[in-house]
């Protein structure tokens, strides 16, 4: 970020109500909006030819440690609001706005996206344990692996 940019700020009213478009997990983020819409080759940002921020989606595990890496300041798990992946996907202004070149992605993606950062930004379970409300689960969440004895 340049010294001359402006500042983003939290989003403000944030409807954590909102009605997903899928199962808000990491798993289904990553199948339907991380990938396709931010990581596929060509100009895509988050593509291993554009590398933006050096968040690549090709690994669902390594781009997920660095979405939510604290050094990184990308996500506030349990605080949406200020979280900068929800303030860019609600932004208005071209230069910060992501996904970059398109429009904003539909509401119920947006949703899942801010229901999934508001409930901590998990990886497995307790993704398991949100309530489904009858939407689709996209794609089967990881299992987590057995405790060590």
């Amino acid at each position: 970020m340049a010294c001359s940019d402006p500042p983003l700020t939290c989003v403000t009213d944030l409807d954590l109500t909102c009605a997903p478009l899928f199962k808000p997990t990491y798993d289904n983020l990553y199948t339907n909006t991380f990938v396709p819409k931010c990581g596929i080759g060509g100009k895509s940002c988050h593509a291993s030819e554009g590398a933006m921020g050096g968040l690549i989606f090709d690994n669902a595990d390594d781009s997920y440690h660095r979405l939510v890496d604290p050094f990184a300041g990308r996500i506030l798990p349990g605080d949406p609001a200020c979280s900068e992946l929800i303030e860019r996907v609600f932004s208005t202004d071209a230069h910060w706005h992501m996904p970059r070149g398109m429009d904003s992605l539909p509401a119920p993606e947006r949703c899942a996206l801010v229901q999934w950062v508001a409930a901590g930004a998990p990886r497995t379970p307790p993704d398991a344990a949100l309530p489904d409300a009858g939407l689709p689960d996209a794609t089967p969440d990881a299992e987590a692996p057995p405790d060590a004895p």
